[in-house]
Parts: structure tokens; sequence; C-alpha cells
């Protein structure tokens, strides 16, 4: 992930003869050809088929939407939004304190956290809507279009009108998130202490990648006490295409005696 995630990897990987042999490269080079193999073979039996006219199920627009969806959307933003969710859970050590708790009724030492158990995790839910909502990954949105004429505010959009979405006015809107700029998973929650709907809540990305987000940060803290490490994480938002915080480093303390 090093080598595909830095400034040199399109010179990398344009080049591999280059670099094949230095420390480092030799090995992260190698796991990558042996995967684009598998991946170059299966599409040749592919295209032989085409040839032939023989039916499959498969086919180069799907390959390349795959890969687009798996990378950009499938990884890197998800990725993202658990690195901010670590952030915000060091720098607020109150509201993890009661994501342990929480935890710890729930689930123990046990076993991992499974989907199933959602509807019985309101804090944590409640969590991972307050890290997507302060991160805000994607400000400016993606590119989308009007399915039919549509009138908003006294302007008319006729169907087709390309618009983007500024999903911030309403995450940071301070109508809707008394003190928007913290960090505050209890605002998701009702007087009872379930997890209630939110009409303003609209996230980038709120299907798949929300399971995902809760199934990676309740197992890392049920089973782990995360603290900030060497380098302290920064509530800094640093924007290069998605919003990134600065690296950091945190301790993972066993939270159970095995």
């Amino acid at each position: 992930m090093q080598i595909l995630g830095n400034m040199y990897s399109h010179m990398v990987m344009q080049k591999p003869n280059l670099f094949k042999n230095l420390p480092f490269f030799k090995d992260q080079l190698k796991k990558i050809v042996d995967v684009s193999q598998i991946l170059f073979s299966y599409y040749e039996r592919k295209a032989k088929k085409d040839e032939l006219g023989e039916p499959h199920n498969h086919s180069r627009k799907q390959l390349i939407g795959c890969c687009f969806d798996l990378w950009a959307a499938g990884m890197e933003t998800t990725s993202t939004t658990l690195a901010w969710g670590l952030t915000y859970l060091i720098c607020y050590p109150d509201q993890a304190e009661k994501l342990y708790k929480e935890l710890d009724t729930v689930i123990g030492a046990d076993r991992l956290v499974n989907l199933s158990d959602r509807p019985h995790l309101p804090y944590t839910n409640a969590v991972v809507n307050e890290v997507q909502r302060l991160s805000n990954i994607v400000t400016q949105n993606l590119l989308h279009k009007t399915t039919k004429d549509v009138t908003i505010d006294g302007y008319f959009l006729p169907k087709g009108t390309c618009i983007i979405p500024q999903i911030s006015a309403v995450l940071y809107d301070e109508e809707n998130f008394k003190e928007a700029d913290k960090f505050n998973p209890d605002r998701f929650l009702d007087s009872n202490g379930q997890l209630q709907k939110c009409d303003q809540f609209i996230p980038f990305s709120i299907a798949n990648a929300k399971m995902e987000l809760f199934l990676f940060l309740a197992n890392i803290f049920n089973k782990y006490k995360v603290t900030a490490g060497t380098k302290s994480p920064s509530l800094f938002r640093n924007s290069a295409g998605t919003v990134q915080c600065k690296p950091f480093t945190c301790r993972l303390e066993h939270r159970y005696v095995e």
C-alpha cells in the first residue's frame, strides 16, 4: 500500500525493471506482478471467448467499472474516514470511553462484532454517523444529474441538469447540528439513548461504506484500547481530492487478557 499511495507510484509502475532489484520495491513489485498475472489470465480467457463468440457474463466495461469502484470508492474513501474515526476518538477520550462501555456490555471479549449487532449498539452507530458528518471527506461531493424537472427555492432545474450537492452546507449548519465543529455522537441519540433518524444527515457514501466503518471501528475498539502514539493526531483538515487527516501514530493495547 505504501508504494501505491506515494507520489512516486506512477513512475515505479511504468518502469518496474528499474526498481525490481531495490530493497522494499523488489517484494512489493513481485506481489503486484503476481496479482496482475492472475487478472491478465482471467481477462485473456474472457477475451478468447469473445473471439469465439462463446457466451459469458463479463465484459471489459464491467471490468473497468469494478476496478474503479474497488479502488476509488471502495478503498480510499473508507480508509480515509476510518483514519478520521481513530483521530476523533483519540482526541475525544470521553466519547471513546462511552464506546468502550457499550461494547463491553453488549459484545465482550468472546467474539467479533458483526452486522447483526447493529440494532443493539446505538452509541457505536452514532459514532459512525458523527465520524462521517464531521470528517466530510468529499466536501463538494460528486457530479449528479436531475432525473426529472424540479423547482428548488424558486429556481427551476429541468431534467438532466448537472448539479453538485453542497452537503457541507448541511452537515456543518448550526441549525441542524449545534456546535457543529465538535465531535459529539450523542447528537444522533434520542432521550432514551436510542439511535434516531436525522434527515439532515446526508454524508458522502451512506450504504456499504457505513457497514464497513461500523465493523472496523467496533471491532478495533472492542479488542484494543486506542491512544495517541509518538505522533499525536491532529484535527487539521488537509484537502487533497478527499479531506485527509495528517499522518499520526497510535498505540493499541489489548483490552482483554487472552
